[in-house]
């Protein structure tokens, strides 16, 4: 795995790869990723439910093993099931290798997607990407999802305000928007490292988003998000909602919303 990882890694490192090659490099890693998850499918899986993921190319490979059930019945409330890094099958020996800087996959892809935005995301005029170089950031973005699922210590990576401000920026290219949307729960849940990247990389660009003319599902999903990032974790009511909504947005941020119908 070590060797499979390792040639992976320095294919996509390439900085004078050609889009096709890029294509090809991420479309062996989805194989590798694949293959490993399918070692973890076990005959008796009566004692397993399906990891709630987006919907990916990858989701299916996921089905299954992720999650031990509850043995009452009722809502799950279960951890993630890490494999047993001993047991020497190759999901063990990826996530171990996860572990390590040199071949930690989630750093690899947030490197892809700032070489494939030329590296401009800073500048005052965002250059458009073109159709090819945005389905590469679309498939690297489901890698990314993949790999932080597999191996949840990555979220740290995301407490460097350079990796969050990666993410963040992409928010200014319309057709990225609910990808990185689906993104940000893998990257912020439970570490509040990266939470307070979140905060002050991320907010600005939602909000900013929320008064532009883009379409109105990712309005309402970045909505969503400031909801869920901004309400305590205890049961609310829909007024209660609303109420914190207007405490963290000023009057004219919020009646522009209502103004648009969200």
């Amino acid at each position: 795995m070590e060797r499979t990882l390792g040639n992976l890694i320095f294919e996509l490192n390439k900085k004078n790869a050609s889009i096709e090659d890029i294509s090809k490099n991420l479309t062996d890693l989805e194989e590798v990723l694949g293959g490993i998850c399918m070692q973890m499918y076990k005959e008796d899986r009566s004692n397993r439910i399906c990891l709630n993921m987006p919907e990916t190319p990858l989701k299916d490979l996921f089905d299954g093993y992720q999650f031990k059930k509850d043995e009452k019945p009722g809502p799950y409330t279960g951890e993630w099931e890490v494999p047993n890094k001993e047991e020497g099958n190759s999901f063990g020996d990826f996530v171990k290798l996860q572990d390590s800087f040199k071949f930690n996959l989630a750093q690899q892809l947030i490197a892809l997607i700032e070489r494939l935005t030329g590296g401009n995301l800073s500048s005052d005029e965002i250059k458009p990407l073109g159709k090819l170089k945005e389905k590469l950031i679309l498939v690297t973005i489901e890698l990314l999802i993949a790999s932080l699922a597999i191996h949840p210590s990555s979220r740290q990576l995301f407490a460097s305000t350079r990796y969050m401000a990666i993410i963040a920026s992409l928010f200014q290219f319309e057709i990225l928007i609910a990808p990185i949307i689906a993104l940000l729960p893998y990257i912020i849940a439970n570490n509040s490292d990266s939470i307070r990247s979140f905060e002050k990389e991320v907010l600005k660009f939602t909000c900013d988003l929320l008064l532009k003319d883009v379409d109105k599902e990712c309005q309402l999903a970045i909505l969503e998000l400031l909801l869920v990032y901004l309400t305590p974790e205890e049961n609310v009511t829909t007024e209660e909602k609303r109420q914190l909504l207007e405490e963290y947005l000023d009057s004219d941020f919020t009646k522009q919303l209502v103004d648009r119908g969200i």
